[in-house]
């Protein structure tokens, strides 16, 4: 079994507004070796190219001048040694990411269920070239597989795909087997 590097999170950075279509959670994505499922909004794609540690959701709606997808989730999974608990998974990637981003600044941070796995959420700002960007992230274990989900947006707000980004990750279901 491969292992995902746990600070190897994707940010897709889009440089348009974001119109994410389509509200309503009715696919379903199934990761059988890390067992899980999670919805999300007809029409979008799942890409697994980079196996199945990274999946990646995409919007089918394409920006015409930065040919980018208007919307995306990333799920990575890293398999540990032993338990690991979601705080310690947390501060470190924190750490990391104050570090090596750009003007690195959290607006909101919290924790609720993802079914029925605890979870923490940080919704934070930095910069990519001179634009700024915001990312919601979720971080929470089953077992020895920690998990970051996450997606990036244009702007200093989630705007109205806050919602649609916490959905699909209330969306998530962890299998016993």
């Amino acid at each position: 079994m491969k292992q995902a590097s746990l600070f190897g999170l994707t940010f897709l950075l889009f440089t348009s507004a974001i119109t994410i279509v389509g509200g309503k959670l009715s696919n379903t994505y199934s990761n059988s070796e890390h067992k899980y499922q999670i919805s999300y909004p007809k029409g979008w794609k799942v890409d697994e190219s980079k196996g199945k540690e990274n999946i990646l959701l995409t919007a089918p709606i394409i920006d015409t001048i930065t040919k980018q997808p208007e919307g995306s989730i990333t799920i990575d999974a890293t398999v540990n040694t032993k338990i690991t608990p979601t705080t310690e998974i947390y501060k470190a990637s924190m750490n990391n990411l104050q570090s090596t981003t750009k003007d690195f600044k959290i607006v909101e941070e919290g924790e609720m269920f993802l079914g029925e796995v605890k979870s923490k959420y940080v919704i934070h700002h930095s910069k990519s070239g001179t634009s700024t960007i915001t990312t919601v992230q979720f971080y929470f274990s089953n077992g020895k597989t920690s998990f970051i989900l996450g997606g990036t947006v244009p702007g200093e707000t989630l705007g109205k795909n806050k919602d649609l980004y916490f959905d699909i990750a209330k969306s998530i279901k962890f299998s016993k087997k």
